[in-house]
């Protein structure tokens, strides 16, 4: 797997929002489960057209470990891309954006080794292909 820190990417803790870079604005707290994310990153949207966003990618450990000579435990995650908006001086509006296909696609690039399948439940629709990253820890 990549180095984060090579990847520009920081990571932001829920009790530690002050970071020094350009985007200075704490991460929403998004749950799963009813738990908070075990790891939040996040990274300036590279992308021409996204000035003033930023990639966030969450993830959270799970209860289930697979085992196959050895143990291996099991994250999900999910990783979208937040648009900033400053409408006043001292005001920032967050709005997470529709398209999760193409942030996915920044972290498939990013991730070394990692793959994209087509989950097999018919839950694709106008915003998401169906398709979702595989990626593991190098040994």
């Amino acid at each position: 797997m990549a180095n984060i820190d090579s990847l520009g990417i920081r990571h932001h803790s829920r009790v530690a929002h002050e970071i020094s870079w350009s985007i200075k604005s704490p991460v929403v707290p998004s749950l799963s489960g009813g738990r908070f994310p075990s790891l939040t990153l996040v990274r300036p949207s590279s992308a021409a057209t996204s000035a003033g966003s930023r990639l966030v990618l969450r993830v959270w450990a799970v209860d289930i470990e697979l085992t196959n000579g050895q143990n291996s435990p099991i994250w999900i995650g999910s990783v979208v891309e937040e648009s900033l908006y400053h409408p006043l001086a001292l005001l920032t509006l967050v709005s997470t954006q529709p398209d999760v296909n193409a942030p996915r696609q920044v972290l498939a690039g990013a991730v070394g080794g990692g793959r994209l399948v087509l989950r097999t439940m018919g839950m694709a629709g106008a915003e998401w292909d169906g398709r979702v990253l595989l990626a593991r820890e190098n040994d």
